[in-house]
């Protein structure tokens, strides 16, 4: 089968399943849920540091204002 384990066999998200990271990091839990998305906690595996990983939720278009922000928020928060 080519589905993941956050998908249903028509290959529709799962609502509310947890995001597949990047290889070198570890999901640990949810923190919290927003208008935009969710809020995750994860390993970075590689530094041995606990991180937050905010993922969009499955209603914010693509080339909307919400992602728009999202990026704008994401790119702040690096610089903190």
């Amino acid at each position: 089968s080519t589905r993941d384990d956050h998908t249903t066999p028509a290959g529709s998200p799962i609502p509310n399943a947890p995001p597949t990271l990047p290889a070198g990091y570890r999901l640990l839990g949810e923190l919290g849920r927003g208008g935009m998305g969710v809020v995750y906690r994860a390993t970075d595996e590689e530094t041995d540091r606990e991180v937050a990983v905010k993922v969009l939720g499955p209603h914010v278009r693509v080339g909307s204002g919400a992602e728009a922000r999202f990026r704008d928020e994401a790119r702040i928060t690096a610089q903190l």
